[in-house]
């Protein structure tokens, strides 16, 4: 890809955040371990490290709390040079109340190398599915006895229903060895997930979702490293704003610090993590959401956990004396 190539790129990136259309739909999966998943949201972070990556997490939201949601993500990513830049794979399902939704997205990032660091410019296509779960739907006329389903309205489904479609994403950033910044809009196709339910009809769309991201590194010392993070998220519609603050001890133990919220109406719960280094290329991690919204009175809270591995490349081997076989001279 050439640089005019990759401008022309920006300027659509920037073209499609402009022309994004409000729309009420169904919202994207919330995680706590934003900083350690920027690959999900973010094409552009697709070969990010010199070798192989992948992880994910689990969330459990709202715990106790009736119809809590349950979220997963999983990613893989690696560089691949005969391409200028990486591929990924991300899948991110979210299963809440009487609905699951699930994104599989193929991604490619393109990247170009300047003095000060990396900059990307990537994109992935995927594939949305929708299933509603017609046998845990309740109305207020339905008959419900002895395990029969009978809403006694033609329009509800009994069973479960699914509906597929195309999904577009694009994402460009920059990466040095002090910080990064990343832009990414997901759900840029305008089609709608439409579903049958007998009688009746229904769809489901996802507005255009732009996220923001960013980090900052600073080595105290040898033993200490403080990395605060945000990622602001928003369909134009509603926003959050994620602020977590990092810090490494001896490179083994990570502990956190942060907020989840936007204003007094938005915010949601104060994030308390833990991370060990359980081996050079596998590290661990757990948070904890206290949540600060209305819902504390009907929930205890929610928990995540996250496992990552990243391929350590060996180092290159020494260029040894080249001796040369008169054989072949």
């Amino acid at each position: 890809m050439k640089t005019i190539s990759f401008i022309k790129f920006l300027v659509l990136f920037f073209l499609s955040i402009a022309i994004i259309k409000n729309a009420k739909a169904q919202e994207d999966a919330q995680f706590s371990h934003s900083p350690f998943l920027s690959f999900i949201w973010n094409p552009s972070f697709a070969g990010s490290y010199d070798g192989v990556a992948a992880g994910g997490s689990f969330r459990s939201q709202y715990t106790l709390f009736e119809g809590q949601p349950f979220s997963q993500s999983l990613y893989a990513q690696m560089p691949y040079p005969k391409l200028s830049g990486g591929l990924g794979v991300s899948l991110v399902n979210d299963f809440a109340a009487v609905h699951r939704s699930t994104d599989l997205q193929i991604q490619y990032a393109y990247k170009k190398k300047f003095n000060f660091g990396y900059l990307n410019a990537g994109f992935q296509l995927g594939l949305l599915q929708y299933s509603i779960f017609g046998d845990k739907l309740r109305a207020s006329d339905g008959s419900y006895d002895d395990g029969n389903i009978n809403h006694n309205d033609p329009d509800l489904p009994t069973g479960t229903v699914n509906s597929f479609a195309p999904d577009l994403g694009l994402g460009t950033s920059l990466i040095t060895d002090k910080f990064f910044i990343g832009l990414a809009v997901q759900h840029l196709l305008p089609l709608p997930l439409k579903f049958s339910t007998g009688n009746g009809s229904g769809q489901i769309k996802y507005p255009a979702t732009v996220y923001l991201q960013a980090q900052y590194n600073k080595e105290l010392n040898t033993n200490w490293k403080f990395s605060p993070n945000l990622l602001f998220k928003s369909d134009f519609k509603k926003s959050t704003l994620d602020i977590n603050f990092l810090a490494v001890y001896k490179r083994m133990i990570t502990g956190g610090l942060g907020f989840r919220g936007f204003s007094g109406n938005t915010a949601d719960g104060i994030i308390f993590t833990i991370g060990y280094q359980l081996k050079p290329e596998l590290f661990a991690i757990y948070s904890y959401d206290l949540t600060i919204s209305t819902l504390h009175h009907t929930s205890i809270g929610s928990n995540e956990v996250g496992l990552h591995y990243r391929l350590i490349p060996p180092p290159p081997p020494p260029r040894g004396k080249i001796i040369y076989n008169p054989r072949f001279l």
